[in-house]
């Protein structure tokens, strides 16, 4: 989203690093220089991951940095320190996905099997009380320290009409939920499949070539849009009680707000490719989507959260 085939530059010679004097692609390709791509790239999900994991590993994530800093954009001729703010993402990524992510695994691991152990020796050998209880004495015991813990959740008053109960059901029904995480998923491997220079085609319902990617953007865009004011709908005020229905309202808005800046670029306004890049990736943001379903990785970003 941020650096796919930005990366590329025009070089006088095949095994020369001097850079020709142009400005894109099209000019090196009509003086006849030579358009070469470095081999660590964001092209495409592939070469993605490869440079990725090279930071991860942080070997070799210096060139990838001054790649990303120097870039113009797609197609263009690299300039030296143009695009100072894209250090940022290498510095979020180093910190975030290296030093703080593998270090919390590697923590709760260490913590989970440590707290196994703990509860293994407690239950073999017990307090004093317990030691005194049978099997299913223990079990009504535990149940009842549960239950003394437990809060009472206040419910929302129920709709006034038959469609907002039925809207209201359809929600809380599991398969609901299943197919929305099943569309969450088709969303995410749409994405993936994402890269530098991909065909476009022309679609009957639009004017404008269109490429496969942005057609199925614009399809999931409005499945979740849809979905949000459905929720509302159905929910009514209390639709904002929910911290899950809140993310997705401002995922909705921000894909929004990028189909149409994207779409007033190719007319007439002026709006720099980085702030549509920027709004872009929030696509990205949508997996987190699954969190809402996945207790043991919702469980690992509290920890990760708590951590910071």
């Amino acid at each position: 989203q941020l650096f796919a085939g930005t990366f590329g530059r025009c070089l006088i010679n095949v095994d020369n690093s001097t850079l020709a004097n142009v400005t894109n692609k099209t000019e090196c390709d009509n003086m006849g220089y030579y358009w070469r791509n470095p081999v660590m790239n964001f092209d495409n999900l592939g070469n993605a991951l490869i440079s990725l994991f090279h930071i991860a590993t942080l070997d070799g994530w210096k060139r990838l940095m001054k790649s990303a800093v120097d870039a113009r954009g797609k197609d263009l001729q690299p300039k030296s320190l143009n695009n100072l703010p894209a250090r940022l993402f290498f510095i979020a990524f180093i910190v975030v996905g290296v030093f703080l992510t593998l270090n919390l695994i590697a923590g709760v691991i260490i913590d989970q099997f440590y707290s196994s152990r703990k509860k293994y020796i407690s239950k073999r050998r017990g307090n004093s009380i317990q030691a005194l209880f049978t099997e299913s004495q223990l079990h009504w015991y535990r149940m009842m320290k549960r239950l003394m813990k437990a809060k009472l959740i206040k419910s929302d008053p129920p709709p006034t009409f038959k469609w907002q109960k039925a809207l209201v059901s359809m929600f809380l029904n599991k398969k609901y939920e299943l197919f929305s995480m099943t569309v969450v998923v088709l969303n995410i491997v749409a994405m993936m499949f994402i890269y530098y220079q991909q065909s476009a085609f022309r679609c009957i319902i639009f004017l404008d070539a269109l490429s496969i990617a942005d057609i199925l953007n614009y399809g999931f865009t409005c499945f979740y849009t849809l979905e949000c004011i459905l929720k509302f709908l159905a929910f009514r005020i209390y639709f904002f009680k929910d911290i899950w229905n809140i993310f997705d309202l401002i995922i909705v808005l921000a894909s929004i707000t990028g189909i149409v800046l994207s779409n007033l670029a190719s007319v007439t306004f002026r709006v720099s490719p980085a702030i549509i890049r920027a709004i872009r990736i929030f696509r990205i943001v949508r997996m987190i989507r699954l969190l809402r379903h996945a207790q043991g990785m919702r469980r690992l970003l509290m920890a990760l959260i708590a951590s910071i």
